[in-house]
């Protein structure tokens, strides 16, 4: 099943389905693979995709989404690797 961050699962399905919420407490940040996004992203405890800026503080709304060609590349090579 694919993952998305939240700014994927809404452009993707129309809604926050929340598959990267919850994975650490409020305040912190864990590393996930996003399938919109097509990286190991960072994202908050509310499964935001966050990046850092220069000074170390988290830059909100970071999601860089992947052209849907590459993406589908990326499902392709995904599905021979299962």
């Amino acid at each position: 099943m694919a993952d998305y961050c939240q700014q994927c699962s809404v452009r993707v399905h129309g809604r926050d389905t929340q598959d990267l919420a919850r994975l650490c407490e409020p305040g912190a940040t864990a590393w996930e693979l996003c399938e919109g996004c097509g990286d190991v992203v960072e994202v908050d405890h509310a499964g935001v995709r966050v990046e850092r800026g220069e000074d170390g503080g988290i830059i909100n709304d970071a999601c860089r989404i992947v052209p849907s060609r590459d993406l589908t590349r990326w499902q392709r090579l995904k599905r021979r690797l299962w």
